[in-house]
C-alpha cells in the first residue's frame, strides 16, 4: 500500500490558520461590502458604471452570469489542474499533491472517480453560464423611465 505525501505539522498548522484568516477576512468583506453592494446595485442599477456600460444595461448578465463566473475562476486554478495530473498519471492524489492525513493513493478505476467528478463539476458551472447567459437574453429589459436619476445623488 501506498500514501501521499503529508503536510508536514508546522505546514499543517500554517495552511489552516492561513485558511482559517482567508476565510474570516471573506466572510466579513461578504458582509460588510459584497451585500450591500449587490443590494444597492439590485435597487439602483442605473447608477452603477462597468467598464463604461451602464447597469441597468447589463444587469441580467451580471447576475446570471458574472457570479456563476467567480465561482469558475478558483475552480480553473485548483479543481482542473489536480483532475487533469489525476488523470494522466492514474492515481489519486496525483504524485507531488501533498494530504493533511494518511491517504491511500488510488491506482486503476477507481482513481478516475474524483478526477472526472472534478472535471464535471467544471462543466456543470460553465453550462451554468451558458445557460444563464441564454436566459439574460430573453429577460425583460430594465425600463429606464421608471429608475429615478435622483436615486445616484449621494447623501452628503
Amino acid at each position: 500500500m501506498e500514501y501521499a505525501q503529508e503536510y508536514t505539522k508546522r505546514e499543517k498548522w500554517t495552511r489552516v490558520c492561513l485558511y482559517s484568516l482567508l476565510g474570516l477576512l471573506l466572510i466579513m468583506g461578504q458582509r460588510l461590502w459584497f451585500n450591500p453592494f449587490i443590494e444597492d446595485f439590485a435597487n439602483r442599477p442605473h447608477c452603477y458604471q462597468f467598464a463604461g456600460l451602464n447597469g441597468a444595461d447589463y444587469f441580467w448578465q451580471l447576475i446570471l452570469v458574472g457570479i456563476p463566473v467567480l465561482v469558475l475562476i478558483p475552480m480553473l486554478f485548483t479543481l482542473v489542474p489536480m483532475a487533469i495530473r489525476g488523470l494522466v498519471q492514474g492515481r489519486f492524489p496525483p504524485e507531488g499533491e501533498k494530504v493533511y492525513k494518511p491517504t491511500l493513493v488510488v491506482r486503476g478505476a477507481k482513481a478516475y472517480v474524483k478526477p472526472v467528478l472534478y472535471l464535471t463539476i467544471t462543466v456543470a458551472c460553465v453550462l451554468l453560464i451558458w445557460w444563464g447567459h441564454q436566459q439574460a437574453a430573453i429577460m425583460p429589459a430594465l425600463d429606464s423611465d421608471k429608475l429615478d436619476p435622483a436615486l445616484c445623488q449621494s447623501d452628503t
